[in-house]
Order: C-alpha cells, then sequence, then structure tokens
C-alpha cells in the first residue's frame, strides 16, 4: 500500500526509460488478498494520511481561484446567451459573440484538485481523468473492480480507459451531445485490498485476462496473520512516520511546481497533467547492465516447455515494465530526478519485483482445491461447529479425496483466514491412532461470501 501511495504521489511526476524507445509511467497496480479482521482499512489510512494531506493543502490553495473563475464563468455564459440572442436578432456584432466563446475555451471547466477517489464507475472514472489527469484509487474494497467488472451494465466489463491509463495512453471520450473528451495522458494507480472470493471472481473473469487487466497487476497473498498477532505491538516510530510524510510529500510536488493555476489547456485543475512533457529518469551503467542480465533471466523463465512462469506469460510479459516503474518509484522516493538509477536502487526492485512473481503464480494458476475449499466452505457454514478435525473435512467435503488432499484443504482455509490452527495434541502413549489435527472455525465465518 506503501507502494500504491508512493505511485499516486509520483503520477505524471516522470517516466523512466528502460531502453531506446521504450520509457514506462510511474503507474503501479497492486491488489492485496486478505480475509476480514486483518486491519487492512487500518494500513491504508496510514498508507494513504500524507497523500490525503497534499490533497488537502491543494484543495485550500486553489478554492479562492476557483471560485473567482467559476464566477467569471457564469457570467460569461450569461453574457453568451444573451448575445445569441440579440445576434440573432440583428442587434449585436457577432464579434463579440465569438470573443466570449473564445475566452469561455481558454477557461475551461475550473475544478478543484483531486489526488484520490473510491467508488467509481468506468464513467466516472473516465470525467476524473479528464478533469484532474492521473487519479489514485486505494480502497479496503472491491468496489471499482465490481464497476470495471460491470456491475452496473449487465455484466459487460468496461476496461479499456483503466488499461490506457496504466501505460498513459492518450484516448478520446465520445459522449452522445457533447464534445469528445481529450485524455492526454491518463495516469491511474492502485491499491486494492480485497478478500479472497474477490480474487476468485476476478481470475475467472475471461474478460479480466484477455484484455490484459489481470497482467497489470502486482499480487499479495500474505498469510493471514489472525490468531497469533501481538495484543499490544509497538507503533511505527515517529521518525520513520514523519520520513515517510516528508517523503511522499517531497514526491508529491515534482511535476507540481505551480499550485495556484488551476486550469491547464482543457480546464484540469491544479496536480493535474497539463501536457506530456515530464522528466525521464535513466539508469545508471551499472544499473543498465543489472537490468539486462536481470531480462534475459526472466525471459529464460517464459520458455513454454521448461519456464516455471509459462502459465502465467502473460502477466510476466508485463513484468520487466513493472520492475522499472518500483526502480523508479524508489529511486523517487530516496533521489532527485536529475540523478541516474543506482544499481542498488535496481536490485532492491527486482528483489520486490521476485515476491510478486511468486505471489502471482499462487494468484492466477488453477488451483485444483480450489472447488473443494468452497465445497468445504459451504459445509462448514451449514455445519454451524466451533470446531473441525481434518479427519471429520475427509469424511465430510473431501470424502472423495484422500486424506493428503483433507490437510490440504485445511491448510488453504486457514491462509484464507476461516479455520485457525490449535495446537497439535500429545501423542497417545499407548501407541494408538494418532488424534487428528484440529482448527477452530473462525467467528465471523459466516459473515463471508
Amino acid at each position: 500500500m506503501a507502494l500504491s501511495a508512493l505511485s499516486t504521489a509520483a503520477l505524471s511526476a516522470a517516466t523512466v526509460r528502460c531502453a531506446p524507445g521504450w520509457e514506462e509511467e510511474l503507474a503501479f497496480w497492486a491488489v492485496c488478498v486478505l480475509p476480514s479482521g486483518e486491519r487492512k482499512s487500518a494500513v491504508l489510512r496510514a498508507a494513504l494520511e500524507p497523500v490525503r494531506g497534499v490533497e488537502q493543502d491543494r484543495l485550500e490553495a486553489a478554492r479562492p481561484t476557483v471560485a473567482r473563475q467559476r464566477a467569471e464563468r457564469e457570467g460569461l455564459e450569461a453574457r453568451r446567451k444573451a448575445l445569441t440572442r440579440k445576434v440573432g436578432e440583428g442587434k449585436a456584432d457577432p464579434a463579440e459573440l465569438g470573443e466570449v466563446a473564445e475566452r469561455l475555451d481558454e477557461l475551461g471547466e475550473p475544478v478543484l484538485p483531486r489526488l484520490l477517489a473510491d467508488d467509481a464507475t468506468p464513467e466516472a472514472l473516465a470525467g476524473l481523468l479528464a478533469r484532474h489527469g492521473s487519479m489514485g484509487i486505494l480502497a479496503a474494497e472491491s468496489a471499482l473492480l465490481d464497476n470495471l467488472a460491470g456491475r452496473y451494465a449487465e455484466g459487460r466489463a468496461n476496461l479499456h480507459l483503466a488499461c490506457q491509463a496504466y501505460s498513459g495512453e492518450p484516448t478520446r471520450i465520445d459522449r452522445r451531445g457533447r464534445d469528445a473528451e481529450r485524455l492526454e495522458r491518463p495516469l491511474l494507480a492502485l491499491g486494492l485490498c480485497v478478500q479472497p472470493h474477490v480474487l476468485r471472481r476476478i481470475t475467472s473473469e475471461e474478460t479480466m485476462r484477455e484484455q490484459g487487466f489481470l497482467a497489470r497487476v502486482a499480487f499479495l497473498l500474505p498469510r493471514s496473520s489472525v490468531g497469533t498477532r501481538e495484543i499490544d505491538p509497538p507503533p511505527v516510530s515517529a521518525e520513520v512516520t514523519s520520513r515517510y510524510r516528508d517523503c511522499l510529500r517531497r514526491v508529491a510536488t515534482l511535476g507540481h511546481a505551480d499550485t495556484t493555476d488551476t486550469t491547464g489547456p482543457s480546464g484540469a485543475s491544479v496536480g493535474s497533467v497539463s501536457g506530456s512533457e515530464s522528466p525521464t529518469l535513466t539508469f545508471s551503467r551499472d544499473a543498465t547492465e543489472a537490468f539486462r542480465d536481470w531480462r534475459g533471466a526472466h525471459e529464460a523463465r517464459l520458455a513454454p516447455a521448461t519456464g516455471d512462469l509459462a502459465r502465467v506469460a502473460a502477466w510476466a510479459g508485463r513484468h520487466p515494465g513493472r520492475v522499472a516503474r518500483l526502480a523508479g518509484l524508489l529511486h523517487l522516493a530516496e533521489s532527485r530526478p536529475e540523478q541516474p538509477i543506482a544499481a542498488d536502487t535496481f536490485h532492491a526492485a527486482a528483489t520486490i519485483a521476485e515476491y510478486f512473481t511468486r505471489h502471482a503464480l499462487a494468484a492466477l494458476v488453477e488451483d485444483p482445491l480450489r472447488a473443494v475449499a468452497d465445497r468445504a466452505c459451504a459445509w462448514l457454514r451449514n455445519r454451524q461447529e466451533p470446531a473441525v478435525s481434518v479427519r471429520e473435512l475427509h469424511r465430510g467435503p473431501v470424502s472423495n479425496g484422500t486424506a493428503a488432499e483433507a490437510r490440504q484443504v485445511a491448510e488453504r482455509l486457514e491462509r484464507d483466514g476461516r479455520l485457525r490452527r490449535r495446537q497439535d495434541p500429545a501423542p497417545d502413549p499407548a501407541g494408538g491412532r494418532p488424534p487428528s489435527r484440529t482448527y477452530d472455525v473462525v467467528q465471523n465465518f459466516g459473515a463471508g461470501p
């Protein structure tokens, strides 16, 4: 979530030159998968606090100017309406009407600055990006994914704009009865914390796969810590909190030196992308060589017959760009844009990227246990018992499988936060049959899907 917040702050601040003719934006997409009760919202609040602070500062700075421009626009619109009538009656000079229309076009639509959004439909996202150029969506819910998958469009997914905003591709959005909205460089950062059933749903959506949405996402499937957490953990130190806040605030100022002009060439707000020009981050000589070596090793992993990433080829094909984006974000967090990205920074990005690679395999490769785990969930809900043993699972929902598969299902449900393992019982001193491993069914299990 800190990386997604850093990406939100850095959108449009720079691009990363990976090789001649190949540049990457700093938009970063992360989807973290954890069951309920993991304090996702608290983590998001902490990660987003500096970005919200920057957004509030820009809002306060822009409010007087936006108010004046809105008042001027209202006056000009009233004058244009009156002049239009008079010109039609031959009582006014058409040139004067043209001057008013010109000024209205120059003024655009004065809007207050935004850095963050939440539950946006594809249409609302288009409007946000048209007005502000870039946007970060960090949330502990799946509303955005539901909307993109077609919640309000009879199940018809609408992913094109979101995918274009990963790479800053220029696009136009035509609306009936209105001029087309031109998005010169739309950019979107994502950081979503969702429950396991959301991952199952989006990875089973053919459109999500075929249109490349999933290939753009860095997946995280951390092990649930519920049941083993410290009751009173030490807080994050004031020094770390302060340095994190200062870092994101500094990055957010890059490319946003003028925070008083509230309109760009198309009426975009403070903090928006006013054009396609921005500094280009470059790799040092050592980092360039390290990146080339890494790409060679990564390419071998895509080999259809022998590569471990062949099963997620679409995702892995975008991974070098993701590594470059991570290197660019880490670089801006510690250095100035004009300095080259150091080899150590690249290696740090590659280390993080390998974490994402392992989690992408877990998220995207078809899981043979998924169906039986879902069946076990329904069985546990109907059973309404506070505990269950592996032997009971084998006799119940895993009756067609082996005892080893029943253990795997129990471990899977433990990772998903559905079960909590009890301490293994002591062996029978008489040498009898060992007792079956037992799990507590988590209290809020029935509230989940």
